[in-house]
């Protein structure tokens, strides 16, 4: 297992039943950051799901 971390500016905007919903998702941890934990081999594809849906890259900073 692994996690994705993310450091949320607006929790408003976090749709956390549509985050446990992707494929591969294990759980998702509220804590000083968000971490979504993720079985072995789908890091990338969860990953991915997420970058499309916020509509940035790995690493990018979103306002929005």
């Amino acid at each position: 297992m692994t996690r994705v971390r993310m450091t949320i500016i607006d929790d408003s905007k976090v749709n956390l039943a549509g985050l446990k919903a992707i494929d591969g998702v294990m759980g998702v941890v509220e804590d000083e950051t968000l971490q979504v934990v993720i079985g072995p081999g789908t890091v990338n594809k969860v990953a991915q799901a997420m970058v499309e849906t916020v509509g940035v890259r790995l690493g990018e900073i979103s306002s929005g």
